[in-house]
């Protein structure tokens, strides 16, 4: 079997094992929640068994799915000897253009290759400007205390999540929308790159350019993912903090250590 086909068999695997894995954390998280209002002293151990229950045969077909996962990696094993490094498309473009005189080209391939330049800095400044945009408001109702008290607390965060999900949402696509469009623009400058260079037009000398990235994914996307995992947590500690959570937490821990424990 091809090392490409053993990348196709574990890629497809790991999408269902991705989606499956993210489907059982969804039912623990709504078992949580209907536990949590089923009553004063909700977490006992015959109501954990009868919600567990429930989602017993998804959680077991993950856990087989984990496990089958480890097979495969042993049955199938995607590199064989040295890690093969993969290069980023701009750092691609970035050792083309280093080899390429602009003003040596003609005018139609300047100019196509200076428009796609031109068009990546415009779509990232714009789509960037709007997801900032879309999500501003979501920030300012959830900075503000009075959007949520102890009485209905539980209103208060369903209608946060109705604000902030869908405006989270809006600018991920956003996000994704950018990455796209400037794969797609590296993709069409590459191409008339390596077209002025085949024609023999627009040579010069090899220049130096910066090492390739080792990453297989644009570090850009990665830091964005981080980022976006970081102001979210962020967030539900603003939000934990507002609605008296950070209280009930330290009143426990008090409790713990002055009754369970014994150091009081």
């Amino acid at each position: 079997m091809s090392q490409k086909t053993k990348e196709r068999i574990h890629l497809v695997y790991g999408i269902i094992l991705s989606v499956l894995i993210l489907t059982v954390g969804v039912c623990f998280a709504l078992s949580c929640l209907s536990i949590y209002r089923s009553g004063s002293s909700p977490f006992t151990k015959e109501s954990i068994s009868v919600h567990f229950h429930r989602i017993a045969i998804p959680v077991y077909i993950c856990i087989a799915g984990v496990i089958g996962g480890g097979i495969l990696s042993l049955a199938l094993p995607v590199t064989e000897g040295k890690v093969r490094s993969r290069r980023h498309p701009e750092d691609a473009l970035e050792k083309l253009s280093a080899r390429l005189d602009l003003s040596s080209c003609d005018e139609d391939t300047a100019t196509a290759i200076r428009d796609e330049r031109i068009r990546r800095r415009r779509v990232t400044a714009i789509f960037g400007f709007l997801a900032g945009i879309t999500l501003i408001p979501a920030l300012i109702w959830c900075v503000n205390p009075a959007h949520f008290s102890i009485e209905n607390l539980n209103t208060d965060i369903k209608t946060a999540a109705a604000l902030v999900l869908p405006c989270t949402a809006v600018a991920l696509g956003l996000w994704v929308a950018t990455v796209l469009l400037r794969g797609a623009s590296i993709s069409r400058e590459t191409a008339a790159v390596k077209a002025a260079l085949a024609s023999g037009k627009g040579k010069t000398p090899e220049k130096s350019v910066p090492e390739q990235r080792k990453l297989t994914a644009d570090p850009r996307f990665l830091w964005g993912v981080r980022g976006l995992i970081l102001a979210v947590g962020v967030l539900f500690i603003v939000l934990g903090i507002l609605n008296g959570g950070m209280a009930d937490v330290l009143g426990k821990a008090i409790r713990i250590c002055t009754e369970c424990i014994g150091l009081g």
